[in-house]
């Protein structure tokens, strides 16, 4: 199954991940900086969570995993400059392995 990511108008091209790769960064930062007292709270990953799945799936299904991976690259290291505590995140790098693992 071939990828149609491409949007063409004309002699120009994009592709729509690429507009919605910026609206994560700026959705994540609202995200992150509307919780930032409590963004260590399980509710709080986990909406962030939700927010990197739905666009990720959208263009996972299509498939172009380079850009999936470019959208969870963006949330863990959002992650990891709001100085959370990683312990209690373990199961989600395990589950997308195993996800990843299974369907490849």
């Amino acid at each position: 199954r071939q990828s149609r990511g491409w949007l063409v108008f004309g002699s120009f091209q994009f592709q729509p991940s690429e507009l919605a790769k910026i609206a994560f960064l700026v959705l994540l930062a609202y995200c992150f900086a509307k919780r930032h007292i409590g963004i260590a709270h399980l509710k709080n990953i986990v909406i962030s969570f939700v927010y990197f799945l739905i666009p990720a799936f959208i263009i996972f299904i299509q498939p172009d995993w380079g850009s999936a991976f470019v959208f969870l690259g963006l949330w863990i290291g959002f992650l990891l400059i709001s100085e959370i505590n990683f312990l209690p995140l373990g199961p989600i790098p395990l589950g997308i392995l195993f996800f990843t693992n299974f369907f490849l």
